[in-house]
């Protein structure tokens, strides 16, 4: 096997990791979605069911002993409704990420030097973080974010990674640029980030764990910048 194809079959290994990654993250969307839409439904769905409640007061007191019973199955039904109600939009919200994770600067290191042999581009890294700063990014996920932001650069001559800390309102963060020598337009840059590009699972995993990512022109080309909060250092 010559060096391009040896190069080429290391990529899609590599696209396939990230996709198992992303497909999960999708998961997580659509359960966002469903809880979005559970909740602006709720608020009229809580009415009927209020509306329900208290029309069973009314008719109990104009009815009497007769429809005791009736209005009693009325508020049970009223009841179950409301808690079945929290429970749909409990289940559809997924759970916020509290966990640590995987170890920011020595997970780096692994990514770069798995990613190396799919590019040709010399691959520049530099680490100014702690090896005991951690995000709440699994080990699949760090690796994941690392090999996409390199692999969406292959087409650059000289690609560079930085990772840093840096404080946002008085909080640790953590921060992991990448630089290359790409020209880009303008309009390149939010499509990037849609769906199974090339970095939108770095957006999706930067958001998952309350962070964000940009793309920006650079100096000389294109810079990424994914901030991450710390999860423990």
């Amino acid at each position: 096997m010559n060096e391009t194809a040896a190069m080429l079959e290391t990529r899609l290994a590599l696209i396939d990791r990230i996709r198992r990654v992303e497909h999960g993250l999708a998961r997580d969307e659509q359960a966002r979605e469903a809880a979005r839409l559970l909740k602006g439904r709720s608020h009229d769905l809580g009415n009927a069911i209020q509306i329900v409640r208290l029309a069973s007061i009314e008719i109990e007191k104009r009815g009497g002993d007769a429809i005791h019973d009736l209005v009693g199955d009325m508020r049970t039904a009223a009841e179950t409704a409301t808690t079945v109600l929290g429970e749909l939009i409990a289940s559809a919200r997924p759970e916020p990420r509290r966990s640590v994770g995987a170890a920011i600067a020595p997970g780096v290191r692994a990514a770069t030097e798995l990613v190396r042999p799919a590019i040709a581009a010399p691959l520049d890294v530099r680490i100014e973080l702690a090896d005991l700063v951690h995000s709440h990014l699994t080990t699949d996920e760090l690796e994941a974010m690392v090999v996409s932001a390199v692999l969406d650069a292959s087409a650059a001559t000289k690609i560079g990674l930085q990772l840093r800390a840096r404080a946002i309102d008085g909080k640790p963060w953590i921060e992991l640029l990448r630089f290359d020598d790409r020209p880009i337009a303008d309009e390149d840059f939010a499509s990037a980030f849609e769906p199974f590009a090339g970095l939108s699972v770095v957006k999706l995993l930067a958001e998952r764990v309350g962070g964000e990512a940009s793309l920006s022109a650079g100096r000389p080309g294109v810079e990424l910048v994914v901030a991450l909060p710390v999860a423990a250092s």
